[in-house]
């Protein structure tokens, strides 16, 4: 699985991006949900599937892209009502981390959202079943 990656130079500079922001995201979203919540749970859940995520994406299916564009979206949906319950009660800190997440996830729905991604994650997927 990770002998594709040893090519990622010469992938198509949208795809870089999305699985660079792919995994920067994750990261981000699990150090943020550490330091807010540290003293009183470890966030498991968000690793679990943050890993899963990153495996889902680093392994070029189409389903895998399409898997990671729909939990993008939940997560900018959670973030942007966070956000702006925070903005409403004027804790700008919280706001602030919860709208750079919805910064993040939304780049990163982006880049997996462009036609030349998709492209290649299809032409990835059958070059893979012929073989």
């Amino acid at each position: 699985m990770f002998n594709q990656l040893k090519n990622f130079k010469t992938f198509p500079k949208s795809v870089k991006n999305s699985i660079i922001l792919v995994f920067f995201q994750w990261i981000f979203l699990c150090i943020l949900f550490y330091v807010l919540f540290a003293s009183t749970e470890f966030p498991l859940r968000q690793i679990g599937a943050g890993g899963l995520c990153c495996l889902c994406v680093i392994t070029f299916k189409s389903w895998a892209r399409i898997l990671c564009i729909l939990s993008n979206i939940m997560i900018i949906i959670i973030a942007l009502t966070l956000f702006l319950t925070f903005f409403m009660a004027g804790e700008m800190t919280f706001a602030i981390y919860s709208g750079s997440i919805v910064i993040i996830f939304a780049c990163s729905t982006y880049f997996l959202f462009l036609k030349e991604t998709a492209v290649f994650f299809k032409n990835f997927s059958e070059n893979n079943k012929n073989e």
